[in-house]
């Protein structure tokens, strides 16, 4: 049976690490009765930071991810390569597939506000859906971010696009499925921007050969690391959709 995720034999060592002690933490929590790390981490913020300090929750995210319990959001390194991209382009209206515990809605919105922007954000799991519209709502987001309840096959073809942006992080074996269903229902156009999250650690192999070798996109990698681990690489993909109609350049994010 094939791994979802990559071994870097030199990383072997922080990998096997990282998922024993993740599998006991999952134990423990089991057997205490714990609340979810989503809803922990929703509790924590609500604590530190107070209501509509978007950037204060963040912060706060990272702070619980390395410090309390790993959370598998896109973190503060990916989020800023996320967070520069969108900055760098003339994106109004964004598609995000995973919301989990709302940190790249936050991200994301917190940009799109600012340029009167708009963000629809998908989660398939009921409880992640009611803690992102918690955690939006209270980084003072609501009017920015459209959370909906469903998995994106129901929920894509009743979207009105084009997307300028489409942000990917769920079920990584679902990531080519959906991207070839926004492509079918017409939701992208020239220039529209696709980043795709974990293409460097879970095994993503088909959506990059698609992204890579269809024709319609230029495609470029970013080699990074797993969310609040330094030890184990990971990458982003950023993928830039082209009708043929015009030249547009992928934009680059800056290295500061």
């Amino acid at each position: 049976m094939a791994l979802p995720f990559k071994i870097n034999r030199d990383h072997l060592p922080a990998t096997l690490r990282f998922f024993g002690a993740e599998g006991l933490h999952f134990l423990r929590d089991r057997l205490l009765g714990r609340d979810s790390r989503a809803a922990r981490a929703l509790a924590y913020v609500k604590e530190t930071v107070p209501q509509g300090d978007p950037e204060g929750l963040l912060r706060a995210l990272d702070h619980f991810g390395r410090e309390h319990s790993f959370l598998m959001n896109v973190g503060d390194r990916k989020g800023a390569l996320l967070a520069r991209t969108l900055r760098e382009s003339d994106a109004h209206l964004c598609l995000e597939i995973g919301a989990f515990c709302g940190y790249s809605a936050v991200l994301m919105g917190r940009i799109l506000a600012e340029r009167d922007g708009r963000l629809i954000s998908l989660e398939a799991s009921r409880e992640n859906h009611r803690i992102s519209q918690e955690m939006v709502a209270w980084a003072g987001l609501a009017d920015t971010v459209d959370l909906r309840h469903g998995s994106a096959e129901a929920l894509i073809p009743d979207l009105e696009g084009p997307f300028d942006l489409v942000f990917i992080d769920h079920w990584k074996d679902l990531y080519l499925p959906d991207l070839e269903r926004i492509e079918k229902h017409d939701l992208l156009r020239d220039g529209s921007i696709v980043v795709a999250d974990n293409v460097g650690f879970f095994d993503a192999e088909e959506y990059l050969t698609h992204v890579r070798t269809c024709g319609h996109y230029d495609s470029t990698n970013y080699p990074l690391s797993v969310e609040y681990r330094d030890d184990i690489p990971d990458a982003v993909e950023i993928s830039v959709y082209r009708d043929g109609t015009r030249e547009r350049p992928i934009p680059q994010p800056s290295s500061s």
